[in-house]
C-alpha cells in the first residue's frame, strides 16, 4: 500500500473514531437526568366536549331509510340493549360456571 494512501485511509479513520466519540458524549449528555431534578408534571390535555345530537334532524349516510330520524336510530339501539342485556348476563353466568377457578 502506498504511503499516500495509508495517511489518507489513517485520517479517515481518526476522523471517524472522533466523530463517533462526540456523538456517544451528545447522547450521554441528552440521557442524563439531574439528581435534584423532579420530573415534569403531565402536559394538560384539552377535552373537546361535543355538542348533544340533534335527534329531529334527518339520518345522513348509505344505509338510511327514507324519512329516518337521528333519534329514531338511538331508540333502536336502546331497545337493542335491552333485549340483548339478559342474554349476556345469562351467557358470562355459564362462563363463569363453566370456567375451572384459577
Amino acid at each position: 500500500m502506498s504511503l499516500v494512501r495509508s495517511r489518507f485511509l489513517s485520517s479517515i479513520a481518526i476522523g471517524s473514531a472522533i466523530a463517533c466519540l462526540g456523538l456517544a458524549l451528545v447522547h450521554a449528555a441528552d440521557t442524563a437526568i439531574p439528581a435534584n431534578d423532579a420530573p415534569a408534571p403531565p402536559a394538560k390535555v384539552k377535552v373537546k366536549i361535543k355538542k348533544p345530537m340533534k335527534m329531529d334532524q334527518p339520518m345522513a349516510g348509505e344505509m338510511k331509510k327514507e324519512g329516518m330520524m337521528k333519534g329514531d336510530m338511538k331508540k333502536a339501539a336502546d331497545k337493542k340493549q335491552r333485549d340483548m342485556e339478559d342474554a349476556m348476563r345469562k351467557d358470562e353466568q355459564a362462563m363463569k360456571k363453566a370456567a375451572p377457578n384459577s
